[in-house]
């Protein structure tokens, strides 16, 4: 019986060391994934020539590509956790953002700006762009971000 009962307990043991195993290998293969994917859609963003972004609330970014660290100035990680205010924009401009943005989150509704300006942080020069805003909406129904898509129409302005 004790024999039995050893057996039972061994095999047990040997079960959930092979499952943990398998777990660990699965879970390992899910993150090498999850960064391929991350790092594949970090390059279709920065690849893209127009602006890029997604702001919260408070007008912080939370997510920038290369198109709009240039158009900054700086770099894509410089411009994370940042307002509008620490690149050199006009207050008028800042704070017709800002309410574009706030309109966008509460209503849940797309936004298309035909023509805008904005003050290049690198030149100073004032650059139009046609923008399209676009909540973001979460899996618990709400909109706390704002993805903004801006493209520059300077030229043909």
């Amino acid at each position: 019986m004790w024999l039995a009962l050893a057996c039972l307990l061994l095999g047990l043991g040997l079960a959930t060391l092979i499952q943990e195993r398998r777990y660990a290998a699965r879970s390992a293969a899910f993150q090498a994934t999850a960064a391929h994917y991350q790092h594949f859609l970090r390059q279709v963003i920065d690849a893209n020539p127009h602006l890029i972004f997604v702001k919260d609330w408070e007008g912080r970014y939370v997510l920038a590509n290369c198109s709009l660290a240039e158009f900054h100035g700086t770099a894509v990680e410089s411009i994370l956790g940042k307002r509008g205010t620490d690149f050199g924009l006009k207050q008028e401009e800042i704070d017709r953002f800002l309410r574009d943005d706030r309109e966008v989150i509460s209503s849940q509704q797309p936004r298309f700006i035909a023509e805008e300006a904005a003050t290049c942080s690198s030149t100073g020069a004032t650059r139009w762009f046609q923008t399209v805003k676009v909540p973001l909406i979460s899996s618990d129904g709400s909109a706390r971000q704002v993805l903004g898509v801006a493209t520059d129409i300077t030229e043909r302005k």
